[in-house]
């Protein structure tokens, strides 16, 4: 995973509240943009997000997933670590929980958020930036995105995209 330097004076409350939606990402199948994140930031310092997904079975029907996370801010503003656990739909309903530790590159708050993170499950770890959106269908952001991620050479153009999927809402949403 790469060490990414966060944006400076990120305003935590407003980040880290409402809700995101995956709007692009660098890897993963197609529907792994279609995600929906609700975000709370509790006043001990406590972050705690929702997240609503799915993938697609052999057959092509979504298999839904709920992923609870819970973490906090590091002491650097706009790092996090997040340890999620992942419900699966299987009868026993095992969780798996895995470390997810985020930086936010850059947000204007109301419409787009660029994110790098780090996957930890192990021995192994996985780095990804994504791009999150407050709606779900705003895909203007585009031009501002890829004007930040080029100079980082960072091809904006292979990443997944929302737009090119018809993402299901999730029942528990």
């Amino acid at each position: 995973c790469e060490e990414i330097p966060p944006m400076t004076n990120l305003d935590s409350k407003r980040y880290f509240s409402g809700t995101w939606y995956g709007m692009y990402s660098q890897y993963g199948k197609p529907t792994s943009v279609c995600k929906t994140l609700k975000m709370t930031l509790k006043s001990d310092g406590t972050l705690n997000n929702e997240v609503y997904g799915y993938s697609l079975t052999k057959e092509n029907k979504p298999k839904f997933a709920s992923i609870h996370c819970n973490g906090s801010e590091n002491d650097t503003k706009g790092k996090y670590t997040l340890i999620c656990e992942k419900v699966n739909d299987n009868k026993d309903k095992k969780k798996h929980p895995v470390t997810f530790d985020g930086v936010v590159l850059v947000t204007d708050y109301d419409r787009f958020s660029i994110v790098h993170q780090c996957l930890s499950n192990g021995t192994i770890k996985l780095g990804t930036f994504l791009v999150l959106g407050r709606k779900s269908d705003d895909y203007t952001i585009q031009d501002t995105v890829k004007k930040i991620l080029d100079p980082l050479d960072i091809k904006f153009d292979l990443f997944q995209s929302r737009e090119k999927v018809d993402c299901k809402k999730h029942p528990d949403e």
